[in-house]
């Protein structure tokens, strides 16, 4: 739960809008921009082109909005959620293409217009967002609401009429303030414990008039860790050794454990590792365990294959930021050509990969050292 919520909510929706209303702070004054001569039918024929490049990500986002109402209509709750999840990775890979960052520093008027059209995009979505999520997260949709500049409750808003382009222009926005701030699991963990403990006690004392026997025996039925050290509730370190291993895999007292080899500085400066970002992921066809990635490291966007299908939705991974090991031969992997490699831990079950990212803000082509 607390993984979820860092990376799903802290990371992916929590900077998300943290961004969006950051840039508009930033860049329009505080305020939603007016998107003005960037609709359809503009006599812009260069501006117009612009804007229609961004309608398939439009049509995706209708199709998101009326599949979450369909699933919510359906109280199927689980599949409202993957499909948010989904809409947020588009806006994530909106702002990523379009780099507002970038038009802000132009002295060009027309990227100044695309500015304005891309701000107001990104932020109008960002109101759908929390539309959507206001029957799940109620409380927190609302901030963002309000952040937004929206005025009223956000769930007084009907999924029915949830459409594109309902921001008001002109709107004054909030200040960026952490809507789901990171949780630390170490500490999260041990207050849910101490609360744990404190509602046995609570119920302890509530049925002191009951014979303690009995009433030991249903805690420890309902809780069997109940009665362990605290030091039981201790998150077990990712380095610890196992407690035992497969008999084939224990040494012997005459051959002890191999450990891994000794490097040079040298040899380890040999590998080059740079952050990238992937712009693009699909499935390779045939192959069951590889996507195929379009991976920016600053200098170049690299094709590379990974086996991660079974664990990651292509759509999911982009606007990623991942570590790259790029001065590898290239490779083919069922055809398809890689050109480096993501890093990745093993973690749960044998084999599951776990990418390596960041929590801060990192350029794409930073090298690792």
């Amino acid at each position: 739960m607390i993984d979820r919520y860092n990376f799903e909510l802290a990371n992916d929706l929590g900077n998300l809008a943290s961004r969006i209303v950051t840039m508009l702070n930033r860049y329009s004054a505080a305020r939603v921009p007016e998107p003005s001569g960037l609709v359809p039918g503009s006599e812009e024929a260069g501006l117009k082109a612009k804007f229609f490049e961004s309608l398939p990500l439009f049509a995706a986002i209708h199709g998101e909005v009326e599949f979450c109402r369909k699933h919510f209509d359906n109280f199927e709750l689980h599949l409202a959620v993957e499909e948010l999840c989904l809409l947020i990775s588009y806006v994530n890979h909106y702002l990523s293409q379009r780099q507002p960052w970038a038009l802000a520093s132009s002295a060009k008027s027309e990227d100044q217009d695309v500015l304005r059209l891309v701000l107001y995009t990104a932020a109008d979505l960002l109101r759908t967002i929390s539309v959507l999520l206001s029957p799940l997260i109620p409380q927190s949709s609302q901030r963002l609401w309000g952040q937004l500049g929206c005025e009223g409750n956000v769930t007084d808003q009907r999924l029915d009429e949830l459409k594109w382009g309902q921001l008001k222009p002109g709107t004054k926005v909030g200040k960026p303030e952490p809507i789901f701030p990171r949780l630390d699991k170490e500490k999260t963990l041990a207050k849910l414990e101490e609360l744990a403990e404190r509602d046995r006690e609570r119920g302890k004392s509530t049925v002191g008039a009951l014979r303690e026997a009995p009433l030991q025996a249903n805690l420890a039925e309902a809780d069997p860790n109940r009665n362990k050290p605290k030091e039981a509730f201790i998150p077990v370190q990712t380095e610890k050794k196992p407690e035992a291993a497969p008999e084939h895999q224990i040494p012997s007292p005459q051959s002890p454990a191999p450990s891994p080899a000794l490097i040079s500085i040298e040899d380890f400066a040999k590998v080059d590792m740079r952050v990238g970002e992937v712009k693009a992921a699909e499935r390779v066809p045939g192959a069951s365990k590889l996507l195929k990635l379009m991976v920016d490291i600053g200098t170049e966007v690299r094709q590379l294959v990974a086996g991660l299908a079974e664990y990651y939705q292509p759509e999911n991974l982009i606007g990623m930021k991942v570590v790259v090991v790029t001065n590898l031969q290239p490779r083919k992997l069922r055809g398809v050509e890689s050109n480096g490699m993501i890093v990745a831990a093993s973690a749960g079950e044998p084999g599951r990969p776990v990418l390596v990212t960041f929590k801060e803000e990192v350029a794409n082509g930073a090298r690792l050292r």
